[in-house]
């Protein structure tokens, strides 16, 4: 009887003992984590271990990663067998896992999962966590502004880039369209519908667009049509202001790459009253907008103002003129002279370039218009003086000889 007395109370002293046992085992959580990722470098995402009671003794466990949308290696360091220690009396740890910051435009929020397992004591309640990875990346489209010369017929590409200034992780897609500047549209260059689509492939920052430019061989100035960016169609689960446009229209310049010539020719007239030198002025070559040339006039024989009126301005040809003349007026001053030369000048062509001289200057002759001290002798009196003008001359002649 006293034996089996004995057996009962150490049963019930094992029990009491493994219920006290279990009283006091430790209950090991592991909790979520965020954090908002840098642009370089890396940062480490915690997540929080609590152990309640406290242990007398060191427990170490397990830990290891797997992937939700985060992925491995490129937004996060995989940990696979990782080992957490904890101190004894110590009511916290962390499993740590290595986040790698970037500049790629990514969903608003990536996520990976942590378990622990395999305590050394204690028993797991919350095995398993989520850790949010928040974005923090966001990038511009943006297209450089072009410039090329037109050509002289048929067209040719004029290649303009397209580009982020950040990779996208997925694929997304926007429109550009273009509208007339200086430039119109088909006569200038081929017009980019609206609604025309560009596709960004994931990670790719650059697409190229092509605008066709017509060539033509008339004088014109520099042209400018725009492309204009809109309507991005961002991906699924990323930020509304993740991916932006620059602002501002992008220009495209036609660069005139024609020439006109103008040439002067010369002119005479006689020193009569109310007589001009006439000067013509030709342009060759095909202009659609206004040319112009500045002229003055440059004393030679003939000085002004004795001989004629000094000048200077402009002569301007509207498109599709060809022909102008410069009017050099010419003065009768009653005095017997020979022929006389003044020339006129050209300079300052504009546009320059684009307008080019040659010759640039011309001469005007004033000619003899008659002999006019003459008229004021009689019939005979002007004979006498002529016959008296060649006696001279012959008696000059023969002592010379002598």
């Amino acid at each position: 009887m006293k034996k089996r007395n004995s057996i009962h109370t150490l049963a019930l002293a094992s029990l009491a003992s493994l219920l006290a046992a279990q009283a006091h085992a430790q209950n090991i959580a592991i909790a979520n984590a965020t954090l908002t990722e840098g642009n370089t470098g890396t940062v480490n995402l915690d997540f929080p271990i609590t152990v309640n009671p406290t242990s007398a003794t060191a427990i170490t466990l397990s830990y290891s990663t797997s992937a939700g949308s985060a992925t491995a290696g490129s937004d996060f360091v995989a940990v696979t067998g990782g080992t957490i220690s904890i101190p004894a009396n110590t009511a916290s740890a962390v499993a740590r896992v290595v986040i790698n910051n970037d500049l790629l435009v990514e969903q608003t929020q990536e996520s990976l999962q942590v378990t622990i397992s395999a305590p050394s004591s204690g028993s797991i309640v919350t095995g398993q966590a989520l850790g949010q990875i928040s974005d923090n990346d966001s990038t511009v489209v943006s297209i450089a502004a072009r410039s090329q010369p037109e050509g002289n017929s048929g067209t040719a590409p004029m290649p303009f880039s397209v580009s982020l200034s950040n990779p996208v992780q997925a694929a997304f897609s926007l429109n550009v369209a273009s509208n007339d500047g200086t430039a119109a549209a088909p006569s200038d260059y081929t017009a980019i519908a609206a609604g025309t689509v560009i596709n960004f492939p994931a990670l790719n920052q650059s697409q190229a667009l092509n605008v066709a430019i017509a060539g033509d061989s008339a004088l014109e100035g520099d042209e400018i049509f725009n492309l204009v960016l809109s309507a991005i169609a961002v991906p699924v689960g990323y930020s509304a202001s993740a991916i932006s446009i620059a602002p501002g229209a992008i220009s495209g310049t036609i660069q005139n790459d024609d020439s006109v010539n103008i040439a002067i020719a010369g002119a005479s007239a006689t020193e009569a009253e109310q007589q001009l030198l006439r000067f013509p002025v030709r342009l060759s070559g095909t202009s659609d907008i206004s040319v112009s040339v500045a002229f003055t006039t440059v004393d030679g024989t003939a000085t002004a103002p004795q001989d004629y009126t000094a000048s200077t301005g402009t002569v301007t040809f509207a498109p599709g003129e060809t022909t102008k003349q410069i009017l050099v007026p010419v003065i009768s001053d009653g005095v017997f002279e020979f022929p006389e030369q003044l020339s006129v000048q050209l300079s300052n062509p504009l546009p320059a370039p684009g307008v080019n001289i040659n010759p640039t200057s011309a001469i005007g002759v004033i000619g003899i218009d008659r002999l006019l001290f003459i008229p004021t002798l009689n019939g005979f009196g002007a004979f006498a003086l002529l016959v008296g003008l060649l006696g001279f001359a012959l008696v000059r002649g023969f002592g010379s000889r002598e």
